[in-house]
Protein backbone atom coordinates (compact mmCIF):
# COMPACT_ATOMS: atom_id res chain seq x y z
CA UNK A 1 0.00 0.00 0.00
CA UNK A 2 1.13 3.89 -0.68
CA UNK A 3 0.92 6.26 2.04
CA UNK A 4 -2.02 5.77 4.33
CA UNK A 5 -5.03 8.65 3.02
CA UNK A 6 -7.03 11.02 5.69
CA UNK A 7 -10.93 10.70 3.96
CA UNK A 8 -14.05 13.13 5.77
CA UNK A 9 -17.13 11.22 4.40
CA UNK A 10 -20.09 14.06 4.57
CA UNK A 11 -23.87 12.64 4.65
CA UNK A 12 -27.25 14.13 5.85
CA UNK A 13 -29.94 11.18 7.43
CA UNK A 14 -29.99 8.09 8.74
CA UNK A 15 -26.81 5.89 8.63
CA UNK A 16 -28.23 2.53 8.96
CA UNK A 17 -29.81 2.62 5.68
CA UNK A 18 -26.84 4.82 3.97
CA UNK A 19 -25.56 1.00 2.71
CA UNK A 20 -23.81 2.45 -0.64
CA UNK A 21 -21.52 4.91 1.54
CA UNK A 22 -21.07 2.14 4.12
CA UNK A 23 -19.56 -0.48 1.32
CA UNK A 24 -16.99 2.32 0.12
CA UNK A 25 -16.52 2.99 3.64
CA UNK A 26 -15.09 -0.94 4.39
CA UNK A 27 -13.09 -0.98 1.09
CA UNK A 28 -11.07 2.47 2.34
CA UNK A 29 -10.54 0.93 5.07
CA UNK A 30 -9.42 -2.82 4.33
CA UNK A 31 -6.68 -0.67 2.12
CA UNK A 32 -5.48 0.83 5.36
CA UNK A 33 -7.30 4.54 5.11
CA UNK A 34 -8.01 6.56 7.62
CA UNK A 35 -12.36 7.59 7.42
CA UNK A 36 -13.97 9.96 9.53
CA UNK A 37 -18.16 10.74 9.06
CA UNK A 38 -19.01 14.01 9.51
CA UNK A 39 -22.97 13.36 10.33
CA UNK A 40 -25.74 15.51 9.89
CA UNK A 41 -28.00 13.53 12.40
CA UNK A 42 -31.84 14.28 11.56
CA UNK A 43 -34.10 14.33 14.17
CA UNK A 44 -35.65 11.29 13.52
CA UNK A 45 -32.24 9.07 14.36
CA UNK A 46 -30.73 8.86 17.50
CA UNK A 47 -26.69 8.86 18.52
CA UNK A 48 -25.74 5.67 17.95
CA UNK A 49 -22.31 5.49 16.99
CA UNK A 50 -21.34 2.32 18.85
CA UNK A 51 -22.65 0.43 16.01
CA UNK A 52 -19.74 1.46 13.49
CA UNK A 53 -16.13 1.01 13.72
CA UNK A 54 -15.48 4.39 12.05
CA UNK A 55 -15.09 7.71 13.71
CA UNK A 56 -18.30 9.78 13.73
CA UNK A 57 -18.40 13.51 14.40
CA UNK A 58 -22.15 13.97 15.13
CA UNK A 59 -23.54 17.46 14.30
CA UNK A 60 -27.70 17.86 14.26
CA UNK A 61 -29.11 19.15 11.96
CA UNK A 62 -32.85 20.22 12.79
CA UNK A 63 -35.86 19.94 10.24
CA UNK A 64 -38.36 22.01 9.82
CA UNK A 65 -41.83 21.27 8.04
CA UNK A 66 -42.00 24.58 6.64
CA UNK A 67 -39.84 23.86 3.20
CA UNK A 68 -37.89 27.46 3.05
CA UNK A 69 -36.81 27.24 7.01
CA UNK A 70 -35.73 23.57 6.42
CA UNK A 71 -33.79 24.72 3.28
CA UNK A 72 -32.02 27.65 5.47
CA UNK A 73 -31.52 24.94 8.29
CA UNK A 74 -29.48 22.82 5.87
CA UNK A 75 -27.73 25.74 4.42
CA UNK A 76 -26.92 26.82 8.22
CA UNK A 77 -25.75 23.42 8.49
CA UNK A 78 -23.32 23.11 5.21
CA UNK A 79 -21.70 26.33 6.31
CA UNK A 80 -20.81 25.08 9.72
CA UNK A 81 -19.62 21.95 8.66
CA UNK A 82 -17.14 23.48 5.89
CA UNK A 83 -15.77 25.28 8.17
CA UNK A 84 -15.05 21.97 10.27
CA UNK A 85 -13.35 20.24 7.01
CA UNK A 86 -11.03 23.08 6.49
CA UNK A 87 -10.03 22.40 10.32
CA UNK A 88 -9.68 18.88 9.40
CA UNK A 89 -7.83 19.39 6.12
CA UNK A 90 -8.39 15.61 5.12
CA UNK A 91 -6.54 14.37 1.86
CA UNK A 92 -10.09 13.95 0.75
CA UNK A 93 -13.84 14.45 0.98
CA UNK A 94 -16.93 12.76 -0.02
CA UNK A 95 -20.14 14.08 0.13
CA UNK A 96 -23.09 11.58 -0.24
CA UNK A 97 -26.11 13.07 -1.84
CA UNK A 98 -27.16 16.53 -1.93
CA UNK A 99 -28.42 17.99 0.98
CA UNK A 100 -24.51 18.03 2.46
CA UNK A 101 -22.56 18.48 -0.66
CA UNK A 102 -22.55 21.65 -0.64
CA UNK A 103 -19.88 21.78 2.44
CA UNK A 104 -17.43 19.98 0.26
CA UNK A 105 -17.57 22.30 -2.28
CA UNK A 106 -16.74 25.20 -0.08
CA UNK A 107 -13.85 23.76 1.98
CA UNK A 108 -12.44 22.75 -1.93
CA UNK A 109 -11.98 26.32 -2.30
CA UNK A 110 -10.07 26.79 0.26
CA UNK A 111 -8.70 23.38 0.56
CA UNK A 112 -6.18 23.29 -2.70
CA UNK A 113 -4.65 20.21 -2.37
CA UNK A 114 -7.90 18.23 -1.21
CA UNK A 115 -9.67 15.93 -3.41
CA UNK A 116 -13.52 16.81 -3.44
CA UNK A 117 -15.47 13.81 -4.47
CA UNK A 118 -19.28 14.31 -5.08
CA UNK A 119 -21.60 10.55 -5.08
CA UNK A 120 -24.04 11.32 -7.20
CA UNK A 121 -26.27 8.43 -6.31
CA UNK A 122 -28.90 10.15 -7.62
CA UNK A 123 -30.60 12.64 -10.68
CA UNK A 124 -31.52 14.97 -7.84
CA UNK A 125 -32.77 17.81 -10.11
CA UNK A 126 -35.24 15.09 -11.75
CA UNK A 127 -36.87 12.99 -8.90
CA UNK A 128 -40.34 15.02 -9.15
CA UNK A 129 -39.52 17.84 -6.76
CA UNK A 130 -41.82 20.52 -6.28
CA UNK A 131 -41.00 23.78 -8.14
CA UNK A 132 -40.19 25.69 -5.26
CA UNK A 133 -37.65 23.01 -3.49
CA UNK A 134 -36.10 22.69 -7.11
CA UNK A 135 -35.52 26.39 -7.19
CA UNK A 136 -33.79 26.41 -4.23
CA UNK A 137 -31.47 23.07 -4.85
CA UNK A 138 -31.31 24.27 -8.33
CA UNK A 139 -27.55 26.72 -7.37
CA UNK A 140 -26.71 24.39 -4.64
CA UNK A 141 -26.56 21.58 -7.42
CA UNK A 142 -24.37 23.88 -9.96
CA UNK A 143 -21.47 24.80 -7.51
CA UNK A 144 -21.32 21.26 -6.44
CA UNK A 145 -20.55 20.24 -9.97
CA UNK A 146 -18.81 22.69 -10.75
CA UNK A 147 -16.24 22.53 -7.38
CA UNK A 148 -15.81 18.77 -7.60
CA UNK A 149 -12.99 16.82 -8.78
CA UNK A 150 -14.62 13.30 -9.33
CA UNK A 151 -18.32 12.54 -9.88
CA UNK A 152 -19.19 8.92 -8.86
CA UNK A 153 -22.42 7.19 -10.73
CA UNK A 154 -24.45 4.49 -9.36
CA UNK A 155 -25.72 3.86 -12.76
CA UNK A 156 -24.30 4.14 -16.65
CA UNK A 157 -27.45 6.11 -17.87
CA UNK A 158 -27.41 8.68 -15.35
CA UNK A 159 -23.66 8.94 -16.09
CA UNK A 160 -24.06 10.15 -19.25
CA UNK A 161 -27.03 12.49 -18.81
CA UNK A 162 -24.84 14.48 -16.32
CA UNK A 163 -21.63 14.37 -18.30
CA UNK A 164 -23.95 15.81 -21.08
CA UNK A 165 -26.52 18.19 -19.53
CA UNK A 166 -24.46 19.64 -16.58
CA UNK A 167 -21.02 21.62 -16.48
CA UNK A 168 -18.43 19.97 -14.67
CA UNK A 169 -14.50 19.48 -14.55
CA UNK A 170 -15.27 16.80 -12.92
CA UNK A 171 -13.92 12.73 -14.09
CA UNK A 172 -17.18 11.09 -14.23
CA UNK A 173 -16.88 7.41 -12.49
CA UNK A 174 -19.37 4.23 -12.54
CA UNK A 175 -19.43 2.78 -9.50
CA UNK A 176 -22.90 0.97 -9.47
CA UNK A 177 -24.61 -0.21 -6.31
CA UNK A 178 -23.22 -3.65 -6.00
CA UNK A 179 -23.42 -5.63 -2.67
CA UNK A 180 -20.62 -6.07 -0.19
CA UNK A 181 -21.76 -8.70 1.70
CA UNK A 182 -20.03 -9.32 5.51
CA UNK A 183 -20.28 -12.82 5.98
CA UNK A 184 -20.91 -16.08 3.05
CA UNK A 185 -23.61 -15.75 1.52
CA UNK A 186 -25.70 -18.87 1.83
CA UNK A 187 -26.85 -21.35 -1.00
CA UNK A 188 -30.23 -21.55 -2.42
CA UNK A 189 -31.70 -23.61 0.03
CA UNK A 190 -34.73 -25.13 -1.81
CA UNK A 191 -35.48 -26.21 -5.14
CA UNK A 192 -37.66 -24.39 -7.60
CA UNK A 193 -40.94 -25.85 -7.42
CA UNK A 194 -44.64 -24.60 -8.31
CA UNK A 195 -45.57 -22.98 -6.32
CA UNK A 196 -43.13 -19.89 -7.32
CA UNK A 197 -42.08 -18.15 -4.09
CA UNK A 198 -41.13 -14.80 -4.98
CA UNK A 199 -40.22 -11.97 -3.05
CA UNK A 200 -39.97 -8.10 -2.87
CA UNK A 201 -37.60 -6.88 -0.41
CA UNK A 202 -36.58 -2.84 0.33
CA UNK A 203 -38.63 0.00 1.35
CA UNK A 204 -42.94 0.22 1.40
CA UNK A 205 -43.66 2.92 -0.85
CA UNK A 206 -45.54 4.16 -3.48
CA UNK A 207 -42.95 4.84 -6.18
CA UNK A 208 -41.73 1.30 -5.58
CA UNK A 209 -45.52 0.20 -7.12
CA UNK A 210 -46.31 -2.35 -4.48
CA UNK A 211 -50.26 -1.50 -5.01
CA UNK A 212 -49.50 -2.81 -8.48
CA UNK A 213 -47.93 -5.52 -7.39
CA UNK A 214 -50.83 -6.62 -4.84
CA UNK A 215 -53.36 -6.23 -7.61
CA UNK A 216 -50.92 -8.23 -10.15
CA UNK A 217 -51.22 -11.12 -8.26
CA UNK A 218 -54.22 -11.33 -7.14
CA UNK A 219 -54.87 -12.44 -10.70
CA UNK A 220 -52.24 -15.37 -10.09
CA UNK A 221 -53.36 -18.48 -9.23
CA UNK A 222 -51.70 -19.54 -5.70
CA UNK A 223 -51.06 -22.74 -7.00
CA UNK A 224 -48.49 -21.18 -9.15
CA UNK A 225 -47.07 -18.37 -7.54
CA UNK A 226 -46.99 -16.59 -3.85
CA UNK A 227 -45.73 -13.27 -3.09
CA UNK A 228 -43.85 -11.51 0.12
CA UNK A 229 -43.13 -8.24 0.67
CA UNK A 230 -40.53 -7.47 3.17
CA UNK A 231 -39.52 -4.30 4.30
CA UNK A 232 -40.18 -0.98 5.79
CA UNK A 233 -42.49 1.80 5.06
CA UNK A 234 -45.34 4.52 6.94
CA UNK A 235 -47.11 2.82 9.27
CA UNK A 236 -50.51 3.98 7.21
CA UNK A 237 -49.02 2.96 4.21
CA UNK A 238 -48.60 -0.55 4.91
CA UNK A 239 -52.08 -0.47 6.85
CA UNK A 240 -53.60 0.25 3.18
CA UNK A 241 -51.49 -2.49 1.75
CA UNK A 242 -52.59 -4.98 3.96
CA UNK A 243 -56.37 -3.55 3.43
CA UNK A 244 -55.49 -3.66 0.32
CA UNK A 245 -54.75 -7.51 -0.03
CA UNK A 246 -58.18 -7.96 2.47
CA UNK A 247 -60.04 -6.63 -0.11
CA UNK A 248 -58.84 -8.80 -2.64
CA UNK A 249 -59.50 -11.45 -0.43
CA UNK A 250 -56.17 -13.39 -1.08
CA UNK A 251 -54.10 -15.02 1.46
CA UNK A 252 -51.22 -15.94 -1.16
CA UNK A 253 -49.51 -11.73 -0.62
CA UNK A 254 -48.03 -11.15 2.91
CA UNK A 255 -46.56 -8.18 4.22
CA UNK A 256 -43.52 -9.46 6.80
CA UNK A 257 -41.50 -7.39 8.95
CA UNK A 258 -38.52 -6.03 7.97
CA UNK A 259 -34.89 -7.92 7.83
CA UNK A 260 -31.46 -6.61 9.01
CA UNK A 261 -28.88 -6.64 5.70
CA UNK A 262 -26.59 -9.41 8.08
CA UNK A 263 -29.88 -11.54 8.23
CA UNK A 264 -30.91 -10.43 4.28
CA UNK A 265 -28.68 -12.74 2.26
CA UNK A 266 -30.03 -15.72 4.18
CA UNK A 267 -33.64 -14.60 4.25
CA UNK A 268 -33.56 -14.84 0.48
CA UNK A 269 -32.00 -17.87 -0.01
CA UNK A 270 -35.78 -19.32 0.30
CA UNK A 271 -37.07 -17.82 -2.70
CA UNK A 272 -37.20 -18.45 -6.36
CA UNK A 273 -37.18 -14.67 -7.79
CA UNK A 274 -37.31 -11.31 -6.47
CA UNK A 275 -38.95 -8.15 -7.52
CA UNK A 276 -37.96 -4.59 -8.35
CA UNK A 277 -40.57 -1.91 -9.46
CA UNK A 278 -40.22 1.49 -9.96
CA UNK A 279 -43.05 4.09 -11.46
CA UNK A 280 -42.03 5.90 -14.26
CA UNK A 281 -42.59 9.10 -12.98
CA UNK A 282 -38.96 11.19 -13.50
CA UNK A 283 -35.91 10.23 -15.28
CA UNK A 284 -34.23 9.39 -11.86
CA UNK A 285 -36.27 6.35 -11.70
CA UNK A 286 -36.40 5.66 -15.32
CA UNK A 287 -32.66 5.60 -14.99
CA UNK A 288 -32.68 3.77 -11.58
CA UNK A 289 -30.01 1.63 -10.21
CA UNK A 290 -32.06 -0.28 -7.87
CA UNK A 291 -28.91 -2.46 -5.67
CA UNK A 292 -31.64 -4.99 -4.78
CA UNK A 293 -31.63 -6.86 -7.80
CA UNK A 294 -27.76 -7.45 -7.17
CA UNK A 295 -28.46 -8.67 -3.83
CA UNK A 296 -31.06 -10.91 -5.54
CA UNK A 297 -28.41 -12.19 -8.71
CA UNK A 298 -26.04 -12.87 -5.37
CA UNK A 299 -28.09 -15.49 -3.81
CA UNK A 300 -29.05 -17.06 -7.42
CA UNK A 301 -32.46 -15.58 -7.54
CA UNK A 302 -33.81 -13.83 -11.14
CA UNK A 303 -35.11 -10.77 -11.33
CA UNK A 304 -38.53 -9.49 -12.34
CA UNK A 305 -38.38 -5.61 -12.52
CA UNK A 306 -39.01 -2.85 -15.18
CA UNK A 307 -38.23 -2.89 -19.01
CA UNK A 308 -36.11 0.67 -18.05
CA UNK A 309 -33.14 0.72 -20.21
CA UNK A 310 -29.89 0.14 -17.44
CA UNK A 311 -32.20 -2.36 -16.16
CA UNK A 312 -32.96 -4.37 -19.62
CA UNK A 313 -29.31 -4.43 -19.99
CA UNK A 314 -28.36 -6.04 -17.43
CA UNK A 315 -31.63 -8.62 -16.94
CA UNK A 316 -32.65 -9.46 -20.33
CA UNK A 317 -29.53 -9.13 -22.12
CA UNK A 318 -27.81 -11.16 -19.64
CA UNK A 319 -30.72 -13.81 -19.55
CA UNK A 320 -31.07 -13.50 -15.76
CA UNK A 321 -34.98 -12.48 -15.23
CA UNK A 322 -37.66 -10.72 -16.99
CA UNK A 323 -38.18 -6.87 -17.55
CA UNK A 324 -42.07 -5.77 -18.06
CA UNK A 325 -43.63 -3.17 -19.59
CA UNK A 326 -46.76 -2.79 -17.12
CA UNK A 327 -47.62 -4.28 -13.96
CA UNK A 328 -50.67 -6.61 -14.71
CA UNK A 329 -51.86 -9.95 -13.66
CA UNK A 330 -51.16 -11.03 -17.48
CA UNK A 331 -47.56 -10.06 -17.31
CA UNK A 332 -46.81 -11.38 -14.19
CA UNK A 333 -48.32 -14.86 -15.09
CA UNK A 334 -45.82 -14.64 -18.46
CA UNK A 335 -43.33 -13.37 -16.23
CA UNK A 336 -43.76 -16.77 -13.81
CA UNK A 337 -44.30 -19.03 -16.95
CA UNK A 338 -40.58 -17.88 -18.12
CA UNK A 339 -39.47 -18.45 -14.99
CA UNK A 340 -40.04 -21.81 -15.76
CA UNK A 341 -39.53 -21.95 -19.55
CA UNK A 342 -36.37 -20.11 -19.88
CA UNK A 343 -34.65 -20.96 -16.22
CA UNK A 344 -32.56 -17.62 -16.19
CA UNK A 345 -31.48 -18.57 -12.75
CA UNK A 346 -29.12 -21.05 -14.75
CA UNK A 347 -27.50 -18.07 -15.78
CA UNK A 348 -26.65 -16.67 -12.48
CA UNK A 349 -23.20 -18.56 -12.29
CA UNK A 350 -20.25 -17.81 -10.07
CA UNK A 351 -18.73 -15.38 -12.96
CA UNK A 352 -21.75 -13.38 -13.56
CA UNK A 353 -22.32 -13.03 -9.30
CA UNK A 354 -18.48 -12.05 -9.64
CA UNK A 355 -18.99 -9.25 -12.12
CA UNK A 356 -22.13 -7.80 -10.24
CA UNK A 357 -20.41 -7.53 -6.77
CA UNK A 358 -18.80 -5.13 -5.08
CA UNK A 359 -14.85 -6.95 -5.34
CA UNK A 360 -15.44 -6.49 -9.17
CA UNK A 361 -14.67 -2.59 -8.33
CA UNK A 362 -13.07 -1.84 -5.57
CA UNK A 363 -9.66 -1.80 -6.92
CA UNK A 364 -11.39 1.19 -9.38
CA UNK A 365 -12.69 2.99 -6.38
CA UNK A 366 -9.66 2.93 -4.31
CA UNK A 367 -7.54 4.45 -7.29
CA UNK A 368 -9.76 7.09 -6.78
CA UNK A 369 -8.29 8.35 -3.61
CA UNK A 370 -4.92 6.55 -3.97
CA UNK A 371 -3.97 7.99 -7.36
CA UNK A 372 -2.16 11.08 -8.44
CA UNK A 373 -4.64 12.91 -10.68
CA UNK A 374 -8.36 12.41 -10.64
CA UNK A 375 -7.66 11.93 -14.27
CA UNK A 376 -5.93 8.80 -14.05
CA UNK A 377 -9.06 6.70 -13.12
CA UNK A 378 -11.35 4.83 -15.64
CA UNK A 379 -14.37 5.51 -16.08
CA UNK A 380 -14.83 2.06 -16.26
Amino acid sequence: MGRRINVVFVFVGMLRYKGRMLKQIGTLRQAGHDVTVLHGRTDDEEADDSTYDFKILDRPLRRHPNKVRNYLNHLRWNLRAAEELVQLEPDAIVCEELYGALSGALARRRLRATRYIFDCNELFMHMGMRPLKKLMWRPVHAVVFRAADVILHAERNRLEFCRTHYRSRAQHVLIENLPRPSRPVPERSRETTAPLDIVYIGALQPERCCEEVIDAFAEVDPAEARCDFIGFGPEDYQRMLHERIAAHGIDHVRILPPVSHAEMYECLSGYDAGLAFYRNDNLNQYYCAPNKIYDYFLCGLPAITNNFPGLHQVVEDQHVGICLDSITGDAMRGALKRIWKDAPAENITPGFQARYSWSAQEKRYRKIFESASSQEVQED
